[in-house]
């Protein structure tokens, strides 16, 4: 297959008949990044390289790669598999995976990628919001641990 001079693939393989055998495991991970949440732009960079991101044609190509069989059906056995892990309306997974989409994107604002990145703390118990409203690291099994009365645990039975 011939290459471009920035190594972008012809657009004759990203047709519906050529795509999976021209870019299965690309494709793939592509898939697997838009299940989880991930935006079009950063799917395609991670999955086929950064210089697909950056050309003219990205758009083009997420297009093309998108309205694919390959990826249509790909997309829907994924997209059912999450389903049935989590409840299809809002949980915590998909807080996380709109939360790491924004924690993660290099276009969105530093104060947003950083809201995100403490939102997740907070969600994956990282960090806690104390009585005052400020966060904090939570705090160790360890450090409960040391907490606890070392003392028989049957005299402090109330019944």
């Amino acid at each position: 297959m011939s290459y471009d001079h920035d190594g972008i693939a012809p657009f004759e393989t990203f047709r519906n008949d050529r795509i999976e055998s021209h870019h299965g495991a690309a494709v793939h991970r592509y898939i697997v990044l838009r299940v989880i949440g991930r935006n079009a732009l950063a799917a395609l960079a991670s999955a086929f390289g950064p210089s697909y991101a950056h050309s003219p044609y990205a758009h083009t190509i997420i297009d093309l790669i998108e309205t694919s069989d390959f990826y249509m059906n790909g997309f829907a056995r994924g997209a059912a598999q999450r389903d049935k892990m989590d409840s299809p309306l809002w949980n915590a997974m998909s807080a996380a995976r709109v939360l790491i989409s924004i924690a993660t994107d290099e276009t969105a604002k530093r104060a947003e990628r950083i809201a995100a990145a403490k939102e997740l703390n907070v969600l994956y118990g990282i960090t806690i919001i104390d009585d005052k409203g400020n966060t904090r690291r939570s705090m160790t099994l360890d450090e409960l641990l040391k907490m606890t009365p070392t003392s028989n645990a049957d005299a402090h039975k109330a019944h």
